[in-house]
C-alpha cells in the first residue's frame, strides 16, 4: 500500500471526527434539562412514534412536519382522526415539548434556552470536542506506529516514513484546527439570545 493512501486513510478517521463534532446537536432536541442545544427543524421530532390503528408509527410517515416560524413546529397528519394520537406522541415521546392541538393541527411551541441550559450545553460541546481531539491524536499516534513499523520491516524507506510522518502530523494539526474552529462556532451559536 502506498504512503498516499495509508494517510488519506488516516486523514478519513480525523475528517469522521471533525464531522461527529460539527453534526453534534444538528436536527437534534434533547430535553430541556439535560446537555444539548434546541434548534427548530422537523428532524426533532423523527424519534416520535404515534399508535396509528395499533402500529407505532413514525410522524413523518403520517404527517407533515413544518417549521413556519423559528420557535414553532406544526404537525399537520393527513387523517384528521389521528390530531390527538399525534399530539399524544409528542407529549409522551419524552422530548420535555408541550403540544396544542388547534383544530386539525398540532403546534409545539419550544421555549428558548435558559442561561444555566446554554451553559450545559455549551460544557457538552466541549466535552464533545474533547472527545474529537483524542480521536484524532490517536488517529495520529496509530499512522505513526504503522509508519514506524514500516520503516523497520524494510517496506518503507527512512526518506518515505518521515515524509509519512511529517504529513500525518499535518493531517492531525488540521483536524485539531478544524475541531477547534466548529466548536467556537457551537458554543457562538448556543450563547446567542
Amino acid at each position: 500500500m502506498r504512503v498516499d493512501q495509508r494517510a488519506a486513510g488516516w486523514s478519513r478517521c480525523a475528517t469522521a471526527s471533525v464531522t461527529s463534532t460539527r453534526n453534534h446537536g444538528k436536527g437534534t432536541y434533547r430535553c430541556p434539562r439535560s446537555t444539548g442545544w434546541r434548534r427548530t427543524s422537523p428532524g426533532l421530532l423523527d424519534g416520535v412514534r404515534v399508535d396509528y390503528y395499533g402500529v407505532p408509527t413514525p410522524l413523518a410517515r403520517m404527517a407533515t412536519v413544518s417549521v413556519p416560524e423559528p420557535r414553532l413546529i406544526t404537525i399537520k397528519p393527513w387523517e384528521g382522526n389521528q390530531i390527538t394520537a399525534v399530539g399524544d406522541a409528542v407529549r409522551d415521546a419524552g422530548l420535555g415539548l408541550t403540544p396544542q392541538v388547534e383544530g386539525d393541527l398540532v403546534r409545539v411551541p419550544l421555549q428558548p434556552l435558559t442561561e444555566q441550559e446554554r451553559k450545559e450545553a455549551v460544557a457538552s460541546a466541549r466535552e464533545h470536542a474533547e472527545t474529537a481531539r483524542t480521536a484524532v491524536r490517536e488517529s495520529l499516534r496509530e499512522g505513526e506506529r504503522t509508519a514506524t513499523a514500516l520503516a523497520e520491516g524494510g517496506s518503507l524507506d527512512e526518506t518515505g516514513a518521515d515524509g509519512l510522518h511529517t504529513r500525518l502530523r499535518d493531517l492531525a494539526e488540521r483536524g485539531l484546527r478544524q475541531v477547534d474552529a466548529v466548536t467556537a462556532a457551537a458554543e457562538q451559536d448556543i450563547l446567542a439570545v
